[in-house]
């Protein structure tokens, strides 16, 4: 888990306020990887992945030597999606459709790379025999100790299980060419066990296809006769059903079918039985009763209150006819008489006698003709009613029938299924029959195996490129698991994140910083510092009289030279500047500046020799510098004397600034010590060195000492080491050094 620094409660700088707000005042929670953390990654570890990927290839190419050679015999054949149809019926030969073809080649492959066929193919060529196919093939030879039985069984074993292990069959889905591979030490051996394996898959492929026909075949014979047994016992239920109930029929009584007359369908119960036939017969009597009665009434009704002469017959009747004629000729003959002579004379009373009697025998026909047509009514009611009363009877025989015939109608309905069943398995049968002694088989040999002349095992090329693979992945997982164990401070960005703590500035990696690189003004190294001294003029308040205390967290992290740089720096802008070696234990600015290391500021603080006689005066106006002389022997004991304090408080007016190079902090008091006396605490970590853990431990000695910790200086920073864009920062600086020597070489 990251560590974070503890903090007291001590003087804020002027860029407290541009540091990242913190919630808790803990590290930010959350793991981001960009590019650029990879690329310092691999940069970083560049060494140890290079190792890595390095014997990984090296392993690769080793093994790669010293693997056996495989030989792969190819031979190919084709799979058609269904058999050659040589009759027609989707039972005879079954159709893969393209949807299935997947799966029916994927089938297929099963079926090469199966035991079943491995037996075929061992028992073929007789490989358990001996062991020499196992011996060739790379195993060992089985136990001589069992007995010949035993061991001619574990052979064919192991014979099987070598096949299975190297054969392969590769299908592709829009192609019909199967490719059936056998490897093997020998290529001769790959060659002949690839063949035998093809003719044995297309023998097995015919021999399935016998199988299935006889299997079929027995199947079909056996559901015949059943459903034979089935349709005689439907049959006989049938017939013996009708002759209990006396149910006979004109049409098929064991279909229950009538012949289509009286409108009664199929298992509907309207066989055309005598009952149902008298009952048709009936029907079609009393309908044709009934309208005789019809008509014989409307006559009647007719008749019954008009005048007969009005009676359509009467207008047929020739009788009535003849005499409405002779009447009318009488009665002219009376109309004439009675013109000419009186009523009294005989002719007039003949003829009017005459006219009475023609119209007394016309009345009475009228009466008669009545008669008859009431008697005509009354016989086609009477007839009418009979029928009716017959046909009713008739109707609850026929009901009664029927109810009787629906179980009748059941069994021959069911007889007729198992007819057309029968109908079919005979059908099947006899085209399964017909086809029986047909081979057709949809898998055809193409090209056969050929003596390999090459080796496909070991693959140079291949081998190397899976090491390359294999030795990049571990060396990427090694990497990530180096840094992420890894907790040195690479960039500004972890100083301000862990720290918490501002971060005064940056200055560039340089393998060997000199003077020549501190006075080279245009510099890379020198511009830094610049940039370092403006922003801890800024943080520090400005223009005031100020202690600054330059220390790290352990030695060699560039704190002497950031020291004098700072003094330098401070000094070219005008102010007045002291440099004090406050290094008690390891002084360096004696040899970093070329000064004398006889005598220094242990001999000031120790009375043994004024300041003004001790202190050196740089090139620099304004810059005064104090090395330390002699090592003291007693270090701590000068630091918890007054004498420091009392010495600062003398010369502090005579300068504005005062920089003090200090001792390390680790394992070290000198550093918390001097802090007490400084305005501020500058603490210089280096890039790619500092760990997270000591500097955390060196700022909470400091703060547990009271120091005004002012911010961080970064020194020897790598932008390629921390994943930043190649020294992006710099590259104004670079271009200024570049103009620079041109116009020095010009």
């Amino acid at each position: 888990m990251p560590q974070t620094a503890s903090s007291a409660p001590t003087a804020t700088s002027r860029l407290d306020s541009f540091m990242p707000a913190q919630a808790d005042g803990g590290e930010q929670a959350g793991f981001l990887i960009s590019l650029g953390d990879i690329r310092a990654m691999l940069w970083r570890q560049r060494k140890v992945l290079a190792l890595i990927v390095g014997l990984s290839v090296l392993i690769g190419l080793v093994a790669t030597l010293l693997m056996t050679p495989i030989y792969q015999a190819d031979a190919t054949v084709k799979i058609d999606n269904e058999s050659m149809k040589i009759l027609d019926g989707p039972d005879l030969d079954p159709v893969v459709t393209i949807a299935d073809t997947s799966r029916y080649l994927t089938t297929q492959k099963r079926i090469v790379e199966s035991r079943n066929l491995a037996e075929s193919v061992a028992d073929s060529l007789k490989l358990g025999r001996d062991d020499s196919f196992s011996l060739q093939m790379g195993a060992k030879a089985v136990d001589e100790t069992l007995p010949e039985k035993q061991r001619s069984s574990a052979r064919r074993a192991q014979a099987i299980e070598l096949l299975q292990g190297n054969v392969d069959m590769s299908v592709q889905t829009d192609s019909r060419v199967a490719l059936v591979s056998f490897t093997s030490r020998d290529p001769l051996l790959a060659a002949k066990i690839a063949n035998s394996y093809v003719e044995n898959y297309i023998d097995q492929n015919v021999r399935q296809g016998y199988v299935t026909n006889a299997y079929a075949r027995r199947i079909l014979t056996q559901q015949v006769d059943e459903a034979r047994v089935k349709l005689q016992q439907m049959e006989q239920s049938a017939i013996e059903y009708a002759r209990k109930n006396r149910l006979i029929d004109t049409g098929d009584a064991a279909s229950g079918a009538d012949d289509g007359k009286g409108g009664g369908g199929k298992d509907s119960g309207g066989a055309r039985s005598i009952t149902t036939a008298s009952l048709v017969a009936l029907n079609s009597s009393y309908s044709e009763a009934r309208a005789a009665r019809i008509i014989a009434e409307q006559k009647w009704r007719a008749a019954q209150n008009g005048a007969a002469s009005e009676i359509p017959e009467a207008r047929q009747n020739p009788a009535l006819l003849n005499l409405t004629a002779e009447r009318g000729r009488v009665a002219a003959r009376l109309a004439e008489l009675r013109q000419r002579y009186l009523p009294e004379q005989p002719e007039v009373r003949e003829a009017s006698a005459m006219l009475s009697s023609l119209d007394a025998q016309i009345a009475n026909a009228g009466r008669v003709l009545k008669s008859s047509l009431r008697q005509e009514y009354e016989v086609a009611l009477n007839a009418e009613r009979q029928l009716e009363q017959a046909k009713e009877g008739l109707s609850d025989d026929t009901l009664a029938e029927q109810q009787r015939r629906v179980q009748l109608n059941l069994i021959a309905r069911d007889a007729e299924t198992q007819r057309g069943q029968l109908n079919d398995l005979l059908i099947r049968l006899n085209q399964v029959n017909s086809a029986a002694d047909i081979a057709s088989n949809n898998i055809s040999a193409l090209d056969r195996a050929l003596v390999p002349s090459k080796a496909v095992s070991p693959n140079f090329q291949k081998n190397l490129l899976l090491a390359l693979a294999a030795g990049l992945a571990l060396a990427m997982m090694v990497g990530f698991i180096r840094e992420s164990l890894d907790d040195t401070l690479r960039s500004p960005d972890d100083v301000e994140r862990k720290l918490h703590l501002p971060l005064l500035g940056t200055t560039p990696y340089v393998s060997d910083i000199t003077s020549n690189d501190l006075d080279d003004r245009q510099g890379e190294l020198s511009e830094a510092y610049y940039s370092v001294r403006a922003t801890i003029d800024y943080a520090s308040a400005g223009d005031v009289k100020k202690i600054f205390l330059v220390t790290s967290s352990q030695p060699a992290e560039g704190k002497s030279t950031t020291s004098v740089a700072l003094a330098r720096d401070f000094a070219r802008i005008g102010r007045r500047v002291l440099l004090i070696d406050a290094d008690l234990r390891n002084p360096s600015l004696h040899r970093l500046l070329g000064l004398s290391k006889e005598q220094g500021f242990v001999d000031v603080l120790m009375k043994h020799k004024p300041f003004a006689e001790v202190v050196v005066k740089h090139e620099i106006e304004k810059l005064h510098i104090l090395p330390l002389g002699p090592i003291p022997p007693n270090p701590v004991q000068i630091l918890s004397s007054n004498m420091i304090q009392e010495f600062l408080a003398d010369v502090q007016n005579d300068y504005d600034v005062i920089v003090l190079d200090s001792a390390p902090i680790m394992g070290l008091a000198d550093a918390p010590m001097l802090s007490r006396v400084a305005d501020h605490v500058v603490l210089i970590v280096e890039a790619n060195r500092a760990h997270f853990g000591q500097a955390k431990s060196a700022v909470r000695r400091l703060h547990d000492a009271g120091a005004d910790i002012l911010g961080v200086v970064m020194t020897k920073f790598s932008f390629r080491d921390a994943g930043y864009s190649y020294d992006y920062h710099y590259s104004y600086y670079s271009y200024r050094n570049k103009q620079a020597k041109q116009v020095s070489s010009s």
